[in-house]
């Protein structure tokens, strides 16, 4: 009975990472240079990091994924995913163990990023051209409207 008890809770949170799934496909469509349809909900303290991420063919290459930021209440104005970079588990390169990955997005005065990992972690920064630093805020993820 424990047992059941144990299991139950844990099989309907491992069906609602959100990001897991998600990131599962992203890394099937960049390692074999397939075509997907996925997205995924992001909702910020900050509105203007809110919105969604589309993608229909993830690249490991600059400039080859084909996927694009809709910003909250900006479906005209979607900005195109200029790079992916995988997150290893522990920052471990060579543990081969991709836990996410982080998105970057080219804006007029900087690069907006989402990084998303496993477990429905996400969070949004912003980078003003000229700076070093950037500034983050933890989101969550939210099922696409």
């Amino acid at each position: 009975m424990a047992f059941i008890v144990f299991f139950i809770p844990f099989s309907v949170f491992a069906k609602n990472d959100l990001t897991g799934n998600f990131i599962k496909e992203v890394k099937m469509s960049a390692d074999s240079e397939k075509d997907i349809s996925t997205s995924i909900g992001i909702s910020c303290p900050a509105e203007s990091g809110s919105g969604r991420l589309l993608i229909k063919q993830a690249s490991y290459d600059s400039g080859k994924t084909n996927g694009v930021f809709v910003f909250k209440d900006q479906e005209i104005n979607p900005v195109k995913i200029s790079l992916i970079e995988t997150i290893f588990e522990n920052g471990d390169f060579a543990s081969g163990a991709v836990i996410g990955f982080s998105f970057t997005m080219p804006m007029p005065n900087g690069q907006f990023f989402i990084d998303l990992t496993k477990g429905n972690n996400v969070k949004a920064g912003v980078i003003k051209n000229g700076e070093s630093d950037i500034k983050w805020i933890k989101c969550k993820v939210v099922i696409p409207s």
